[in-house]
This record gives C-alpha cells, sequence and structure tokens, in this order.
C-alpha cells in the first residue's frame, strides 16, 4: 500500500467500467461515458495541477453546474456518470465532499 497513488485508484475505477458485464455495458452506457470522460480529465490533472487547484477545478465545475437541466435521458446519465466520478475522486482526498460540495 505504500505506493498506492490517486492515479492507481482512478485507473482502477476504469478498469472496473470497462470490464463490466455485456448486460451492465448496454445499462450504464451512457453513464459510463460520463465516468470516462471526467477520468481521462482527472488523470491529466492530477499530472499538472496541485491539490488545491485540482479540487478548486472540480468544485467550481460542480458549483456551475448544479442548475443544468437537460432533456434527453442519455444526457441526464452521462452528466450523472461525469459528476459522480468527478466527486469519488474528491471523496478520496477528503471525505466532506460527499456531503459538502459548498466549500
Amino acid at each position: 500500500m505504500k505506493n498506492l497513488t490517486l492515479q492507481d485508484i482512478v485507473n482502477r475505477k476504469i478498469q472496473y467500467i470497462k470490464n463490466r458485464s455485456p448486460e451492465e455495458k448496454i445499462d450504464f452506457e451512457s453513464y459510463d461515458r460520463g465516468s470516462l470522460k471526467a477520468s481521462v480529465e482527472i488523470l491529466s490533472d492530477i499530472e499538472t495541477l496541485d491539490e488545491n487547484a485540482f479540487v478548486k477545478k472540480y468544485l467550481d465545475f460542480i458549483q456551475a453546474n448544479k442548475e443544468t437541466k437537460f432533456i434527453l435521458e442519455e444526457e441526464i446519465e452521462e452528466f450523472d456518470g461525469y459528476n459522480n466520478f468527478i466527486v469519488s475522486v474528491l471523496m478520496l482526498l477528503n471525505p466532506i465532499y460527499e456531503y459538502d460540495l459548498d466549500d
């Protein structure tokens, strides 16, 4: 566990998504598309941003999109996948982000 990094955890989440059963891949197609988009950005940002800038970027995104409305179910699911992936990573940095995203 000494060498476990945030990148390792994000990559494990990606592998989990990619290794879903065929039925799950169909059921979660839009959600997973959003999750994978977020994962690409997050992996890049892990390399380039310090923790404070990383947290600020993603908290700002969440705040800016709180009131976003979608018409199509597919758009809702993709956005939920994207947003939930971000929140799950933020929670690894500080569990408060599960509940309080206003800080």
